[in-house]
């Protein structure tokens, strides 16, 4: 009351800091503001008033740019000839620009070099320490900083604040009710006190908050059972998602994945530990995931891990159908004609005819790519024939897909592009957009081949679209091979050897062994020393290799969109 009186009529304004410490004094602000017409408040706090009137100014985080200059300048004050360098910027995306964080991390750099602070991130709290003397004691140490926000939650918002910590990369509403038993309410509050993020709707922490809830998780009784109930729930989801990656709802759930990878791998990883099989399961109900996303080492080695031969018939096949597309991946035929093979016995012995047709699809491609293209036309023409009897569009699309390959490999231009156009014709009455990006790559190719260059430029341009859009890095390198062929063969030759090096270096990250029999490899790179003499194509080429994924992608969209603009 004696503030409201000296204040009165007076206009002013007035300001609360760090109020999220007396909120619930927050009624007495309104009967001040009430009391004192011409007054306004300016408040800062971590979580709104929730009072008439309010309006919310949330602080933006730093950007990157200001998170490297912010570091730089911390850094500086107390080494001054700190030197940057790359590891800077990922240490200011590894705090999550938090100025805190990144003004504790700077302190370090008396003792350590950007490179050692990085190796340390991997458990941040721990490194961020040692503030200066006169900061409040809760601003010397990240962990006392953040554990000062969490001594304010409620009895429940701290058990729900721990218990999220389970999720990597975030979650949906209803996984975090699923496994956490959250309820809508005590999310929002999370969100509101700056613990919790929300967007696109999904929850989730900034990974140094998400360390410290960890922490406090491994120091309940909640645990062991969380992880179990987190591992399911994911499993759950996997099996949802196996029969739609050949369809109309492909692209949704390429997405949902990209976005859920880290929780079905922390869910494979308690399954290898605790639940072979579920392991096995979430692996297996990937197929077209890992190769279309350029993943194919991983599910190599994550299949591996969980192998067993003593899973269920139907869960074996599943696995091989895995098996043989991480096998395409790494142009490793012995291991595709192997595991075709055991898919072709489990599918004969069981009826399943689809299963029949695509185990022989891949054992066609492992004899192609082996070298024997008689033993592979024999299988793609009885893939083909089960493919039109049983009547399943995907698995006639796939087996197209991969004869046209073998037919364009041996010359046989005009029928590689009848069997790629009805391809590419049934990925488009599917509305698989996926299969859609790959079948335009390979009409494309033999576009090139034929010269209708014009048509393999648009042709390209919508592959490269929905690649991009679905981040589909498998399928967005074999589009810059593309390019790099098609650039080649319309006097763009440096363009072409920089992008050949760019593929060549997405090969060797994504696992792809070149050989002998990869033949079309060969062919380009004999046009391209062939144009440009071998010194200059290696330097080209060494360019491209230099070039990490997203270069690679952002190299063949200028280069294309610049033909495309000149041709328009």
């Amino acid at each position: 009351d004696s503030l409201a009186s000296h204040i009165a009529d007076k206009k002013l304004l007035l300001l609360f800091d760090n109020f999220e410490q007396v909120v619930e004094a927050a009624s007495e602000l309104a009967s001040l503001l009430a009391s004192c017409p011409s007054l306004d408040l300016l408040v800062t706090s971590r979580e709104p008033l929730h009072l008439t009137g309010e309006q919310e100014y949330p602080v933006p985080p730093l950007v990157r740019e200001e998170s490297v200059g912010f570091f730089l300048a911390r850094a500086r004050a107390v080494k001054p000839d700190f030197d940057a360098n790359g590891s800077v910027s990922e240490i200011c995306l590894r705090l999550d620009d938090l100025p805190l964080a990144l003004e504790l991390a700077a302190a370090r750099v008396k003792a350590l070099s950007p490179e050692q602070i990085l190796s340390r991130l991997e458990q941040r709290l721990p490194l961020l320490t040692g503030g200066a003397r006169d900061l409040p004691e809760r601003q010397r140490t990240l962990r006392a900083t953040i554990e000062w926000s969490h001594e304010l939650l409620s009895p429940e918002e701290q058990e729900l604040f721990r218990r999220l910590s389970v999720f990597a990369g975030g979650c949906t509403l209803d996984a975090a009710e699923e496994v956490c038993e959250a309820n809508l309410d005590t999310l929002q509050s999370l969100v509101e006190k700056s613990l919790l993020r929300f967007s696109d709707e999904r929850y989730w922490m900034l990974e140094t908050i998400r360390e410290f809830a960890g922490e406090r998780l491994a120091d309940s009784e909640d645990e062991a059972a969380l992880r179990g109930r987190h591992a399911r729930w994911y499993g759950d989801l996997a099996e949802r998602a196996e029969p739609e990656w050949n369809g109309v709802n492909a692209a949704s759930w390429f997405i949902r994945f990209e976005s859920e990878l880290n929780n079905l791998r922390h869910a494979i990883d308690w399954g290898l530990g605790n639940e072979r099989l579920l392991a096995l399961e979430v692996v297996s109900n990937m197929p077209g995931f890992w190769l279309a996303t350029g993943r194919a080492l991983e599910a190599k080695r994550l299949l591996d891990d969980s192998w067993d031969d003593e899973a269920p018939p139907e869960l074996r096949m599943r696995a091989l159908r895995v098996r043989t597309a991480v096998a395409i991946g790494l142009n490793d035929s012995e291991t595709l004609v192997a595991a075709s093979e055991e898919r072709l016995e489990l599918s004969r012995a069981t009826g399943d005819r689809d299963q029949q047709s695509a185990a022989m699809n891949m054992l066609a491609s492992g004899w192609q790519i082996a070298g024997d293209p008689n033993a592979a036309r024999q299988w793609y023409e009885a893939a083909l024939a089960l493919a039109r009897e049983t009547g399943n569009r995907s698995g006639l699309s796939a087996t197209l897909g991969n004869f046209g390959r073998l037919e364009r490999e041996g010359g046989n231009l005009e029928t590689a592009r009848q069997l790629f156009e009805e391809q590419l014709a049934i990925d488009r009455a599917i509305g698989d957009e996926v299969e859609i990006a790959w079948a335009t790559k390979e009409l494309a190719m033999t576009a090139t081949e034929q010269g209708a260059f014009d048509e393999a430029r648009e042709l390209l341009d919508e592959g490269f679209g929905i690649s991009s859009r679905l981040a589909l890095r498998g399928t967005e390198a074999d589009l810059v091979f593309g390019l790099a062929g098609l650039e080649s063969r319309t006097g763009r030759v440096r363009e072409g050897a920089v992008l050949f090096g760019a593929w060549e270096s997405c090969c060797e990250r994504e696992g792809f062994e070149i050989k002998e029999t990869t033949t079309w490899h060969w062919k380009l790179r004999a046009e391209l020393v062939a144009a440009l003499g071998e010194p200059e194509f290696e330097s080209l080429a060494a360019e491209g290799r230099s070039m990490d994924a997203d270069a690679a992608v952002r190299y063949a969209r200028s280069c294309l969109d610049s033909s495309l603009d000149q041709r328009r």
